[in-house]
């Protein structure tokens, strides 16, 4: 009887999933150590042993092509024939023997990357299985500006071997491919002498993602954890969305990315029956000469403020600082002539709101009629300087808060579109499979240019007298000819734009909207879905699977 023995560890093709990014040797999930074990033993499917004779050539028998078993059977019924047909051998060419690995698994798209143009942002979104705890994640730009890293910390306790035994239980062997695999990754670990940083967290090599554009400043991290449908000993799984934003260097190209978006149409109505009792609805934005804009702003009875220039630098002394700004002694006082800085603001938020016209500084709260408004946003008060340093450095403050022309507009609906689309994108994929094709309604209480503000900070320095909320619904174009344009007859002139819009969107990756706010401004089109389609309805069904398709409300402030 030939002898067994071990099978031969084949490396060449463990490296070459390696390579690939197949395998992970992080991963201590069962298939994944499994899928190891395949690779790195391929001869372990014959119960781990093998004949010392396999590698010997043997005749095999085969069968003749013209050979018929028919012919068997008959010879056993003759008492004549005792002799059964001999069937002659053959010697074919050996094959040479491959490594046969599992089947690979069906690959998933794990990050997006999305460009808008029009709000000047690259956005990559990452999916993790797992959760993500504070400070076991890292996105960094690289210094040329055209690539994102993103790196996941393992936690130290994940490798000691006490756990580990604990977790197998009474599964735990030496001879396991788990254990194997266990030991292997631990003992490479501790070889190429990698520690934990002081958090208690292993970092691997970062996962690099490549953009086509230049970004440059600091990235905007968001993280949104959702339930899935896995329990493991009656504990629900949750996997994670990570989301990074960063600014494109090279803002307001003339030539748009291509996007999976296409604006059907975008237009102002100007409707009465929509200002609440507004005594000044906000005036169409209107290009004035700058002359005769500034004459007329020192003419008016408003209250003449400086400007804080954005570009001065923070380290400047404060003789330079009062130069550049004509500082005096009569300013403090309110006494002296200002010149204004020839700015309409006349597009901001209305000063009727708060019954209070006196202005109050940005950053500390102090009231005063002799305020420096900021040159860079146009918009905010500050009593000094210390307060618009301390202010800029809480990010609280925009490149461009007025809103006058239409890229302004344009700029607010895509941002207030960003703060809201992973609740209001799920919400509108939900309702479109149980409802049907339509549209998805966001109207606000508030004008456009109080839901772009940053903070809920008026033009006055002052807090919005009342939260800033949208309320959404999915509306079918039936039910927006029969209910909603009979409420406003005003909003039947979007119809044919609507209809066209609802007719020829693609439900997997665009999204039909209609915008409506307090001072007027109407807006429809069509906007690429984020996140995708397939964890819009998984985040549809968790969020919104229980209720009863009715409208929902959305606080900005709390998101």
């Amino acid at each position: 009887m030939p002898t067994k023995k071990w099978g031969k560890a084949d490396k060449a093709a463990l490296s070459r999933l390696i390579d690939d990014g197949d395998v992970d040797i992080f991963d201590t999930s069962t298939a994944n150590i499994d899928r190891v074990g395949a690779a790195h033993f391929p001869h372990r499917e014959k119960k781990n042993f093998r004949d010392e004779d396999d590698d010997e050539d043997h005749d095999v028998a085969t069968v003749p092509e013209d050979y018929d078993p028919q012919d068997d059977h008959e010879e056993d019924h003759e008492d004549d024939k005792t002799t059964p047909k001999t069937i002659p051998k053959t010697t074919p060419k050996r094959t040479p023997k491959t490594n046969q690995c599992p089947p690979r698994s069906p690959r998933r798209a794990m990050r997006h990357r999305r460009y808008y143009s029009d709000v000047d942002y690259a956005e990559v979104e990452v999916h993790v299985n797992g959760g993500l705890p504070p400070g076991t994640y890292r996105f960094s730009l690289a210094e040329n500006g055209m690539t994102i890293s993103f790196s996941r910390g393992i936690s130290a306790v994940c490798f000691d071997t006490r756990r580990f035994r604990g977790v197998m239980g009474p599964k735990y062997s030496e001879s396991s491919s788990r254990v194997m695999a266990f030991d292997n990754a631990v003992q490479a670990m501790y070889r190429d002498k990698v520690t934990p940083d002081a958090g208690g967290q292993y970092w691997g090599g970062p996962q690099v993602i490549h953009l086509r554009e230049k970004c440059t400043g600091t990235p905007v991290i968001n993280v949104y954890p959702y339930r899935t449908t896995f329990k493991i000993e009656g504990a629900r799984q949750y996997n994670t969305l990570a989301h990074c934003r960063v600014q494109l260097a090279v803002q307001r190209i003339s030539r748009s990315a291509p996007t999976h978006s296409r604006v059907i149409d975008l237009f102002d109505i100007q409707s009465s029956q929509d200002s609440n009792g507004q005594a000044h609805p906000t005036p169409p934005p209107q290009r004035h000469n700058k002359k005769r804009k500034s004459a007329r702003y020192n003419n008016s009875n408003a209250v003449q403020r400086r400007s804080i220039s954005n570009e001065d630098e923070e380290d400047d002394s404060e003789n330079e600082m009062d130069d550049e700004l004509g500082y005096d002694e009569s300013y403090d006082d309110g006494r002296g002539e200002r010149e204004g800085d020839g700015r309409n603001n006349d597009a901001t938020v209305e000063d009727s709101l708060i019954g209070d016209d006196v202005p109050a500084c940005f950053h500390c709260g102090r009231v005063s009629n002799g305020l420096m408004k900021c040159g860079r946003c146009h918009v905010a008060n500050y009593c000094s300087r210390e307060c618009q340093v301390s202010n800029w450095k809480g990010d609280d403050v925009g490149d461009d808060m007025m809103i006058i022309f239409s890229d302004d507009r344009d700029s607010a609906r895509q941002d207030l579109l960003s703060r809201v689309r992973f609740y209001a994108y799920p919400y509108a994929v939900h309702a479109s499979r149980t409802t049907g094709r339509g549209f998805l309604f966001v109207q606000s209480d508030s004008s456009l240019a109080v839901m772009s503000l940053p903070m809920p900070i008026l033009s006055n320095g002052r807090k919005c007298p009342k939260r800033r909320s949208v309320i959404l619904h999915w509306l079918t174009m039936k039910e927006y000819v029969s209910e909603v344009c009979m409420d406003d007859f005003e909003l039947a002139g979007a119809t044919r734009e609507l209809r066209e819009a609802v007719d020829g969107y693609d439900e997997k990756v665009e999204l039909p909207v209609l915008m409506r706010f307090r001072c007027g401004h109407v807006a429809v089109g069509i906007v690429p879905l984020v996140p995708d389609f397939n964890l819009c309805l998984m985040l549809g069904k968790e969020y919104y699977g229980k209720g009863d398709g009715a409208a929902v409300q959305l606080n900005i402030d709390d998101m």
